[in-house]
């Protein structure tokens, strides 16, 4: 079972690296919610692993795929771009796509903290600057319920 698990966690970069492909707001592909559930999965995940520093490989593979996910999503529309004033939507559209590269740095610089063993920099790092990120940007994108 381990060795499944473990082409399972080889080839799911490169699913997803697929996915961005295909993955254009003209075309099929994941939509944003399944972009940010792909990170909400991964990113549980990846808090999981860093407690045992023997999962190093796991907890990269979980960053790599937050990164590709991150990538698809920001090629996609904020989900309350439509709500807003058509001489703003240009302006919002680059402020998430800023706020997504934003999280694409984040992400990369947590990786190096565990490429280099320090699980809790990389800890620090999904409690602090991630978790900022995720909860201001929901606060911005999201479709507001009314």
């Amino acid at each position: 079972m381990k060795t499944l698990t473990d082409a399972a966690m080889r080839l799911a970069p490169l699913a997803v690296a697929a996915l961005f492909v295909v993955a254009t707001p003209a075309q099929d592909g994941p939509s944003l919610h399944d972009c940010m559930e792909g990170i909400k999965d991964n990113l549980k995940a990846l808090s999981q692993s860093l407690e045992d520093d023997a999962r190093q490989a796991d907890s990269l593979k979980h960053v790599s795929l937050m990164q590709s996910y991150v990538m698809i999503g920001k090629e996609l529309e904020p989900s309350n771009l439509y709500d807003m004033p058509e001489d703003q939507r240009h302006d919002h559209s680059m402020a998430y796509r800023s706020d997504m590269a934003k999280t694409l740095g984040a992400l990369a610089e947590m990786e190096q903290h565990i490429c280099a063993g320090d699980n809790a920099s990389a800890m620090a790092a999904i409690r602090g600057q991630l978790l900022t990120l995720r909860n201001d940007s929901h606060d911005k994108y999201q479709v507001e319920d009314h």
